[in-house]
């Protein structure tokens, strides 16, 4: 996905004074990332510099591990839009073969020294460079000066006894425990994709639903019933969703319907925005077309009564 956010780096030109430099592929730009980030943009704004986020347009292992590539809490756009919400450029690069055999000394000198004008660099406690990711924190301090800028090392963060970090949102993500991805993210995972025509099942149950597909390469949450805020152009409402096979209808490929409460309007074709707040169910085969209605009935009631006590989330819609 295109993203109208950030600046590649060959068109890139730094400020005369320097910058600070937020490093990192920063997947979700969750709590952890956001310390690094302000951390950046709060030395930028004391120290007169330019504060900037430099990152990939790609995830590394896509070259150093195409088995290993994990699917993503954020696509580009939404990554480079919520980072340049914080204050910082985004400035990024893709990750080519030929920069994966730069060594580490030769990547901060280069890259941080001479193209970036770096006076100040930050990194969390998970941050490796050059090549076989032999370069971290440590490396860099002792980089540093030689190189003309100061390193700070920003602590990792703690979420229920756990560091928060991107492969342990996307294991939650994926396991169905949105509450905890939720409070380690900043806010509840997010899903954009373009409305697709059903069949109207739906509709005769009583409860109209717009349908989209998980965006491929993104994390895919476990099957079930989730209470959510959704909609179009940033304008988000309360809502039930179903994401799976529809078992009752059959099965087929997974599908995640979203019921908006008190809404009529045909969406389809547009894009849809869901944050997916809470996992209420298995999704289950039901052995009549009524057993299921009912079960919506309560799914609904269930659903409001959860979003009656969350916070509705900011569109990311908006920031656009």
């Amino acid at each position: 996905m295109e993203s109208k956010f950030g600046l590649n780096l060959d068109e890139f030109h730094p400020s005369q004074g320097g910058t600070a430099v937020a490093l990192g592929f920063f997947d979700g730009v969750h709590r952890g990332h956001r310390a690094i980030l302000r951390t950046v943009q709060e030395l930028a704004r004391t120290r007169g510099l330019e504060p900037i986020a430099f990152t990939f347009s790609n995830h590394p292992a896509t070259l150093l591990a195409s088995e290993r590539v994990p699917d993503l809490l954020t696509d580009q756009a939404e990554r480079f839009a919520l980072i340049e919400s914080l204050g910082l450029r985004v400035v990024w690069m893709d990750f080519q073969p030929d920069f994966s055999r730069i060594e580490a000394a030769e990547f901060a000198r280069v890259f941080l020294q001479e193209r970036l004008r770096a006076r100040v660099v930050s990194v969390g406690p998970n941050y490796r460079f050059g090549h076989g990711a032999r370069g971290d924190g440590g490396l860099l301090v002792s980089l540093a000066p030689d190189l003309g800028f100061e390193v700070i090392q920003v602590p990792g963060l703690e979420s229920a006894g756990a560091l928060v970090s991107s492969s342990r949102i996307r294991r939650l993500v994926g396991h169905g425990r949105m509450e905890e991805a939720a409070v380690a993210l900043g806010r509840p995972y997010r899903v954009l994709g373009p409305v697709e025509a059903g069949d109207s099942r739906g509709a005769h149950l009583g409860t109209r639903t717009a349908n989209l597909r998980i965006p491929e390469g993104r994390v895919v949450p476990a099957t079930g019933v989730y209470a959510v805020w959704a909609g179009c152009l940033g304008n988000l409402r309360p809502g039930v969703a179903n994401f799976g096979i529809r078992p009752t209808f059959g099965g087929g490929v997974p599908v995640l319907e979203v019921h908006l409460f008190d809404f009529k309007a045909d969406l389809y074709g547009r894009l849809l925005e869901v944050f997916m707040v809470s996992r209420l169910r298995d999704e289950r085969r039901f052995p009549q077309a009524e057993d299921l209605q009912t079960q919506i009935g309560l799914d609904v009631a269930l659903a409001r009564a959860i979003l009656a006590r969350s916070s509705k989330p900011e569109s990311l819609v908006r920031l656009g």
